[in-house]
């Protein structure tokens, strides 16, 4: 902490002041800034001067990976602000390695900067998606650094703690390498658990956040929990650092200069971009672009000089109708009424091709269904539909899939071709699915932001025969739920040409994050996020380095509804990320040196035309057209698009493109009148749940106009006795609900139908007949058979090895084989990341890291064998035939 007083903090202040001109204008008066001003002229020292930027033309030495030139620019870059003590932003476009950029610096430090004293190791906290990535490719690319991987359970965290801590302490006397820590890696909900150790270990030399914008809400746990740690420079990884507001951008610089952007400076960023308001200060963006032109690097994939050669991009929006079922529900959630079956019976008059009607009869009863369970006199579900809590969510979620919505799906339900048929998008999804992937065997990408979204699609695709016996394709599946072990077999598996895994179903926030998924050529999103950099994080999992074809992403909107209103605020935001971090400079280099001193003029103006931004401006003025114009489309019959072929469906439904980089693509559209940028901007963005159809629907209120409107309080009381007589004796009438032994009364004493379901009593195993180890049945010489309590294996006693890591009797004489454990590493499945990888041939379990991939041979979650034995899918197993078999 002395050495960051002494040296770092200063060289800080000095950059601050020699750059306060990109500062000031986003600050109030009284900042930091204007304190430093007056410190340095009551000492009367001159202007100070930051340490000038070098141009690194050689890499570290013990980076094992050859660095492409751009990526060197980088590499200089934060060596650059290392050398003026100043925290920093990696900002490059996914997929352009910026894991390999931060790792060549921690090398770098380690060559040419080592620290002096107490070791100080450098922290980094990512998503739990790229927590393998980063121990792989540090391991990979910098093997001269110690790394550790902090994530696990709790035993697992206090070993990994125990064990640095003793290293800590043999190094402070020693200096021995062995013992030191260059680098521990972990993930947001790992340190937002063990904040207070974390805080309290190290002072940490770097604390480096991957997917960086994770801490865009200032007042969010993981944020809070980051602020208070003790570190000499932050980093911040991030494609996308402007998502949906200048706040959000405040909330990036509060972590990086804590003591520069102080809680009350959030205001004015607040200010400037309000799309409820339609607020919009364009002065205001030009400075935050600028003041990020000096503390972050961006380069884009068609950046002059990256020439990563990637192949086209083309983006595909399908606009859909609505199924009859799917209009049911969305106009009996905007009027909230007490319809009966003649709406059922007018959302399917809709469908107006009478040879479909026996398509719709299985919808018409499921809503029948439906209705029935709505009008039971249950105050609890009745009590659950008025909350519903977000009628836009709810929606949404119609827009999806109707089964989505409380009470539509019919209970315990058969997977059936009503589930293709509730849902357009579902419709239009099997189409390309069989025209992709059966046909085509290509590999697709399918996002969403709903998990129960995915469920159905799962759903369907078993319906398509998916992960059946000699299936046409298989599917994996990564959300939020997914142990670690089972997302690196999932991406595996997936990217291996000659698997048959084809399908990959994702959470667009889980699964858009880091993960390199470059065997898909088509991208499909089942619903749009508010967030368009989320979106195309998400598409960046399939167009970056390493494809070599050209990708295509298929976007599904159901047209007339809230999910077409939410365009409008989507471009906006594109609009701001266009605004700022596409169109900056680089600042960064010997050559660009004296742009940074243009900057620094009294009045902050504009030195020439070179200080402007390099945007291209068709590209703004297609999406600001695009954000201003109503576009007229063809009403489809959801009858008629049953009927379709794919090719026929792609032509009706899809839509011209809105993304920002899309040419003009008639002359219509070039001959479109120019839209003023700041009446757009200003114009107010909301999404009106209740406009449907043309129509403004309202909520019905029979239910309020029904009550006497002169009832007085004491009348309200009248008729409400609580007691009942019984044999003589005044009985609460609660108490009549109790159960036996019950002293008050429960949900499932008031309707046993709200009872928590019986668990079901687990089917005994059905064990194989041989030894797992030797292939023989009982033999008196080898021991006893021991039959495993958790799976169909059994082993002699003596086919154990002695000092086994794995295998063995419980306290409570309960026996667990050795397919349960790591078999070198003795780690349990809770340990390894959620799965063990048990051999088919022999005794042998392995965890994912002492697992030898290229030598072992992926079998599947289940064994045709235990199948016979009515043993199905276990999620913390694998089956594998191992390298010794």
């Amino acid at each position: 902490r002395a050495d960051i007083a002494a040296y770092t903090k200063p060289k800080r202040d000095a950059f601050l002041l020699a750059n306060k001109s990109y500062f000031q204008p986003l600050l109030p008066e009284n900042s930091y800034i204007d304190k430093l001003e007056r410190i340095n002229a009551m000492a009367g020292q001159d202007e100070p001067e930051e340490h000038p930027y070098v141009n690194l033309t050689e890499q570290p030495k013990e980076v094992t990976a050859v660095m492409k030139p751009y990526q060197l620019e980088g590499l200089s870059f934060l060596v650059h602000m290392y050398e003026n003590g100043v925290s920093s932003i990696l900002g490059d476009e996914m997929g352009l390695g910026k894991t390999l950029q931060t790792l060549s610096l921690f090398q770098y430090l380690v060559e040419n900067k080592p620290t002096t004293g107490e070791h100080r190791p450098n922290l980094v906290v990512c998503p739990l998606s790229v927590l393998s990535s980063w121990i792989a490719e540090s391991r990979k690319w910098v093997p001269g650094l110690n790394v550790v991987r902090f994530h696990g359970p709790v035993n697992e965290r206090l070993r990994l703690k125990q064990e640095m801590l003793e290293k800590k302490t043999r190094f402070d006397k020693t200096h021995d390498p062995e013992d030191r820590v260059d680098l521990v890696v972990t993930t947001y909900e790992t340190f937002t658990a063990e904040q207070m150790w974390f805080k309290r270990v190290f002072v940490w030399r770097y604390c480096v956040l991957d997917e960086g914008h994770k801490i865009k809400n200032e007042k969010s746990d993981i944020s809070s929990a980051l602020h208070g740690l003790s570190a000499e420079y932050r980093l911040l990884l991030t494609g996308t650092p402007l998502q949906n507001n200048l706040k959000e951008m405040w909330a990036l610089l509060h972590w990086l200069f804590p003591e520069v952007f102080t809680i009350d400076t959030a205001d004015e960023f607040r200010k400037a971009f309000d799309l409820t308001k339609g607020t919009v200060s364009t002065t205001f963006m030009d400075d935050a672009r600028r003041l990020l032109e000096l503390i972050m690097i961006r380069r884009m994939k068609n950046t002059p000089g990256v020439n990563l050669d990637l192949p086209e991009k083309e983006e595909v929006v399908l606009f859909v109708p609505l199924t009859p079922m799917q209009r049911f529900w969305y106009t009996r959630l905007l009027t909230k009424d007490n319809g009966t079956l003649d709406d059922a019976n007018a959302a399917l008059g809709k469908a107006e091709d009478m040879d479909t009607s026996d398509i719709w009869a299985e919808s018409k009863a499921i809503m029948q269904e439906a209705l029935q369970v709505e009008e039971e006199p249950d105050t609890q579900k009745k009590n659950a539909w008025q909350k519903l809590m977000n009628l836009l969510m709810q929606l949404r979620k119609v827009c999806i899939h109707p089964y989505m919505v409380p009470h539509a799906a019919p209970p315990m339900y058969d997977i059936g071709n009503h589930i293709m048929n509730a849902s357009a998008k579902f419709i239009v999804l099997d189409k390309m699915l069989e025209e992709l992937v059966v046909k085509q065997k290509k590999k697709v990408l399918i996002f969403s932001g709903f998990t129960r979204a995915l469920d159905l699609v799962e759903e369907l695709l078993h319906l398509k025969g998916a992960n059946s016996h000699d299936a046409p394709f298989r599917h994996a599946r990564l959300d939020g739920s997914t142990a670690r072990a089972q997302r690196n077999l999932s991406i595996r598996m997936f990217n291996d040409m000659r698997s048959d895994c084809n399908v990959m179903l994702l959470s667009t926030r889980a699964g858009g994050l880091g993960i390199n998924l470059t065997s898909a050529n088509d991208v499909i999103f089942i619903d749009d996020d508010w967030n368009p950099q989320v979106t195309l994080q998400a598409e960046a999992r399939a167009h970056r380095i390493g494809q070599k074809n050209k990708v295509t992403v298929y976007k599904l909107c159901t047209q007339g509804t809230v999910e077409e209103q939410m365009q409008g605020r989507i471009r906006k935001k594109l609009y701001l990320s266009a605004k700022i971090t596409e169109s900056m400079r680089n600042l960064h280099s010997e050559n660009n040196a004296d742009k940074k001193r243009k900057r620094r003029s009294p009045n902050n103006a504009v030195a020439n035309d070179d200080d402007a931004p390099h945007l291209d401006t068709a590209s703004l003025q297609s999406l600001i057209r695009r954000g201003a114009q109503t576009l007229a489309r063809p009403q489809i019959q959801v009858s008629e698009l049953l009927n379709w072929d794919w090719a026929t469906t792609l032509q009706k439904c899809k839509d011209q493109p809105f993304d920002i980089t899309a040419a003009p693509t008639s002359t219509t559209d070039i001959e479109t009148p120019a839209v003023d940028e700041q009446t757009w901007l200003s114009s107010m963005e909301k999404v009106q749940t209740a406009i449907f159809d043309g129509k403004r629907h309202q909520k019905a209120l029979q239910a309020a106009a029904a009550l006497p409107t002169d009832l007085t309080r004491a009348d309200r009381r009248v008729g409400k006795n609580t007691t009942v007589e019984i044999d003589g004796f005044m009985i609460d009438k609660n108490s009549l609900l109790c159960a036996h032994w019950e002293a008050v009364p429960t949900l499932a004493g008031k309707d046993p139908r709200l009872a928590s379901p019986k668990r079901e009593k687990r089917e005994p195993i059905i064990h194989q007949e041989f030894c797992q180890s030797c292939w023989v049945g009982p033999d008196s010489k080898r021991g006893e058979l021991l039959d495993c309590t958790r799976c169909p294996r059994i082993i002699h006693q003596h086919c154990i090895p002695e000092g086994s890591l794995t295998g063995g009797i419980s306290k409570n004489w309960t026996f667990t084989c050795t397919q349960h454990a790591c078999r070198d590493c003795g780690a349990k499945t809770s340990d390894a990341g959620g799965v063990i990888f048990r051999c088919r041939w022999c005794e042998a379990g392995y965890c994912e890291d002492c697992l030898d991939w290229d030598k072992a041979n992926l079998v599947g979650h289940e064994l045709p064998e235990f199948g016979l034995l009515n043993f199905g899918r276990v999620t913390q197993a694998f089956y594998i035939e191992c390298h010794g078999c």
